[in-house]
């Protein structure tokens, strides 16, 4: 089975597709192929900028613009692609929200983390106002086409999965919970009596990626067994 695996190949997306491609490189059943988004140049960058004043009020509809200017590279590069595989991977929709016409030609799976009818409230850059619920709804009208496509939506989490169903009317036949997960590295290491464990909490952002729930959960728990280092680095653009 030839499967193309789009890579929106922002944060956290290209550590997906990294193992992704290490789980299937000799896979005697998948041939893999992967479409990686290039970082976006100075065209996609004046499309997707915020607009002075209304960027405050979140009414100059920034995130869907962005979106939309990464889709259209997606598009460019699918139409190359799309005659020569047997079904496409999307993640996330993000990236497909315009070539629609090209999924119907192939199977199409969509993974996703989250939806916008989400992440228009929790955006780090970007602060929800009064008119937020106006601005959400043109960006769920591209995402709906698309899930409609879509032959499954795998969700990384039930709490993206149940937006799928509440904000998006999915069927529970439609969306599949496969929580992301983790390789855990083998290390040797002998510890000598009284040497502490060491909990390392590696994140873009603390607060936003949990880092202080497990920053409360080493102190009320473990920290009399276990040293705690939070490391915050700003790896990847999600």
């Amino acid at each position: 089975m030839k499967v193309l695996f789009i890579n929106e190949n922002i944060g956290g997306h290209v550590t997906v597709h990294h193992h992704l491609r290490r789980a299937l490189a000799d896979h005697p059943h998948v041939q893999a192929t992967f479409l990686d988004v290039p970082p976006p140049g100075p065209a996609r960058r004046i499309v997707g900028a915020a607009v002075p004043g209304l960027g405050r009020l979140d009414l100059d509809l920034q995130p869907l613009r962005a979106q939309l200017a990464l889709s259209v590279v997606v598009r460019r590069r699918l139409e190359r692609l799309i005659d020569d595989v047997d079904v496409v991977h999307l993640y996330t929709q993000n990236a497909g929200l315009v070539s629609l016409s090209l999924f119907r030609r192939r199977p199409l799976v969509i993974s996703l983390d989250t939806t916008n009818a989400r992440n228009a409230y929790r955006l780090p850059y970007r602060a929800p106002t009064r008119f937020t619920p106006w601005s959400v709804p043109m960006s769920m009208w591209f995402e709906r086409r698309l899930f409609a496509e879509a032959r499954t939506i795998v969700a990384n989490s039930e709490w993206a999965a149940s937006s799928l169903r509440d904000d998006y009317g999915l069927s529970d036949d439609r969306v599949v919970v496969v929580p992301a997960g983790i390789e855990a590295p083998v290390v040797e290491r002998r510890r000598s009596v009284g040497d502490r464990p060491t909990i390392v909490f590696l994140g873009r952002q603390l607060e936003r990626k949990g880092g202080l729930e497990l920053l409360d959960a080493w102190r009320q728990n473990v920290a009399d067994r276990a040293r705690g280092q939070p490391l915050v680095a700003a790896v990847g653009r999600g």
